[in-house]
């Protein structure tokens, strides 16, 4: 497997495995929410509405930090944000 990775851009194939591994991590905390839902509804006595606004108002602001982040990147530059 790290064959596949060696070439003469190695900054591209940095970040494609960093980009990547991040894929699975994100992949996996998702899917860890989702299946422990029914344990937070149990331990912190919520209905299914309530959870569905905090993960709702969470999708919301993941949303809107990095709609923010966009509009700011130009400006600030990569480096400050």
């Amino acid at each position: 497997m790290i064959a596949l990775f060696r070439s003469s851009r190695t900054g591209e194939n940095q970040a494609f495995v960093y980009l990547f591994v991040n894929f699975l991590l994100f992949g996996g905390i998702a899917t860890t929410v989702g299946a422990t839902l029914p344990l937070v509804i149990r331990e912190f006595g919520w209905n299914y509405l309530a959870a569905g606004w905090i993960f709702a108002g969470s999708a919301a602001g993941f949303f809107v930090s990095t709609f923010v982040t966009g509009m700011i990147l130009p400006s600030w530059g990569g480096r400050n944000v």
